[in-house]
């Protein structure tokens, strides 16, 4: 069984993104006081799952995620909705949650002989295209952690097996599995036709196909 619904933002906001300053799952709006959440890379269920959770969610989209019907299984289970969204709203994915489990489940047997990398410590880096990238948004699984400075370099906490994203509008984001190395030297893509969309902010609207 389907159930077709549409999102469609009846009033979009015109602040500027880049002017936001960077937060978990998005930007904060000094104007309107609130977290504006980045969904340009969202699917449709995980879109659906955050409103489920929240429906005075204010969001930036691709103008191709809005006014069209959405289509997805309907669960059985009526907790999804509400585990998806806090999946999404949580600090980590549940991928870097696994990571983090195996990591923990090889270690726990002999405290005495935990490995040193296993605990969180200063992980750094450079970005770079062409040039040194500043401002970037940098994540360690997926929870904000700061920006690259003017000459793209940035600092963490980390421990291995985390998972480092690299995030700058018109690039592709970067992700690194860190390992026993403490530096990293990051090259991005430029994302390719990105002109072709434009980005629209403001707070989403869901309702079920007419």
């Amino acid at each position: 069984m389907v159930q077709g619904i549409k999102i469609s933002i009846p009033t979009p906001c015109h602040e500027n993104w880049q002017d936001m300053t960077p937060a978990d799952r998005g930007r904060f709006c000094a104007a309107c006081q609130k977290t504006v959440v980045d969904f340009t890379r969202a699917t449709d269920r995980e879109i659906v799952a955050a409103y489920n959770g929240n429906e005075k969610l204010c969001g930036r989209f691709l103008n191709t995620q809005l006014d069209r019907e959405l289509v997805f299984p309907k669960e059985k289970n009526s907790l999804w909705a509400g585990a998806a969204a806090l999946a999404l709203l949580s600090l980590g994915t549940t991928a870097a949650n696994a990571q983090t489990s195996i990591q923990t489940e090889q270690t726990e047997p002999d405290s005495n002989n935990r490995h040193p990398l296993a605990t969180p410590r200063t992980i750094t880096g450079n970005v770079y295209y062409n040039i040194a990238l500043a401002g970037c948004t940098v994540m360690v699984n997926n929870t904000n952690s700061g920006t690259t400075d003017k000459n793209g370099k940035f600092s963490v906490t980390a421990k291995t097996g985390d998972y480092i994203q690299i995030i700058h509008d018109g690039f592709e984001t970067a992700e690194i599995k860190v390992t026993d190395e403490s530096y990293y030297k990051v090259m991005l893509s430029r994302v390719v036709k990105q002109e072709v969309h434009t980005t629209i902010m403001g707070k989403m609207l869901i309702k079920p196909k007419q």
